[in-house]
């Protein structure tokens, strides 16, 4: 029997934090986490939203003119992290961009619009499609209440997909007996037997 069953102090609990196990890929907008809802009547089922994502993947919308191999090319629009995201021409046919791939994915608060511009190289007018993943921070808008196992976390929307993470809570120590009966002693509530 838990004490769950004899006192849902000792152990209910609320969210006290989410941790990704898995960016996933192709996300073009912020997916929405899922927590699932607490087994304790009454409980209330906990809230979150991803507080970031990271360029992860590109695509060409427009070649440009005038690039180079090795050109650095910097994201233009949406809300940085820390800095914005470059990427690297790989491949060019007659100064047009023809191939490229992610330099540094840095993290973004709000996404830029695709498909984005570029500064930097020796051309210019290519544009392109980026494509994120989900960054490791979460904002716990609602940590609920009344959990006493584990909830899962599941992502929807964003339009991409394998984004993955678990959800702690609080860390009360649940008590369980195989027997019929237990008896423990504690300094708030004294000798207890169920």
């Amino acid at each position: 029997r838990s004490l769950c069953d004899w006192s849902s102090d000792v152990c209910s609990s609320d969210l006290t934090a989410i941790t990704r196990t898995s960016a996933g890929s192709g996300y073009a907008s912020f997916p929405t986490p899922a927590v699932s809802a607490p087994t304790t009547a009454g409980g209330v089922q906990a809230t979150a939203t991803v507080q970031q994502m990271f360029v992860s993947g590109v695509t060409i919308q427009s070649g440009g003119t005038g690039y180079t191999v090795n050109d650095t090319l910097t994201v233009s629009g949406g809300t940085p992290a820390t800095s914005a995201a470059t990427l690297t021409v790989t491949s060019v046919s007659g100064g047009v961009v023809t191939g490229v791939s992610v330099l540094a994915g840095n993290s973004y608060t709000a996404l830029p619009a695709n498909p984005v511009n570029v500064t930097g190289g020796t051309g210019s007018g290519a544009t392109f499609n980026l494509t994120y993943g989900v960054s490791a921070g979460f904002t716990i808008t609602n940590a609920g209440s009344g959990y006493v196992e584990q909830p899962t976390v599941s992502f929807s929307g964003g339009g991409g997909s394998g984004a993955a993470a678990y959800a702690t809570v609080g860390s009360t120590t649940v008590f369980r007996s195989l027997a019929d009966n237990l008896s423990f002693q504690t300094a708030e509530i004294g000798r207890a037997h169920v």
